[in-house]
């Protein structure tokens, strides 16, 4: 069964936001972006936006646009997703495919980094279960964490 446009554009923008590239507060993508860059009517992109409205992801404000949220993207809510994988006896894996410095004063904040630390790392993985994927990851790591 094919999956839905509306869920492929809603599953790429989710891991937009689980990576990082928005902070709550931050103005998202408009329907005419959405239907721009993803080749789709403008009730496929309203669709795709509202469902991860639903979800807690965004706030839309009718004449003001679309914002992120605090966002659903829970610690917990993942490591608990990974425990109940880990507890199958089904293949599993993880790849590493990037580790690169960065200095954003967000992340920086987050990790609660003095001013003379240097940049913090940060680590892009793939989560596979049963040889597919199914997660793409982005870990912050502060200085001295990695060998």
């Amino acid at each position: 069964m094919a999956i839905p446009k509306y869920q492929k554009i809603k599953n790429i923008l989710t891991m937009r936001l689980n990576a990082g590239e928005f902070r709550p507060g931050d103005r998202f993508y408009t329907e005419s972006e959405l239907s721009d860059c993803f080749h789709v009517s403008s009730i496929t992109a309203i669709r795709a936006l509202n469902e991860l409205a639903n979800e807690g992801y965004l706030t839309r404000i009718q004449g003001k646009g679309t914002f992120v949220e605090q966002t659903q993207l829970d610690h917990n809510l993942r490591v608990n997703f990974s425990d109940d994988l880990a507890r199958t006896e089904k293949p599993q894996a993880s790849e590493i495919i990037a580790i690169s410095e960065a200095s954003d004063q967000y992340y920086r904040d987050k990790l609660a980094m003095t001013a003379n630390q240097r940049d913090y790392y940060c680590v892009e993985v793939i989560r596979y279960f049963e040889n597919e994927p199914y997660s793409f990851e982005c870990h912050y790591i502060r200085p001295g964490v990695l060998i």
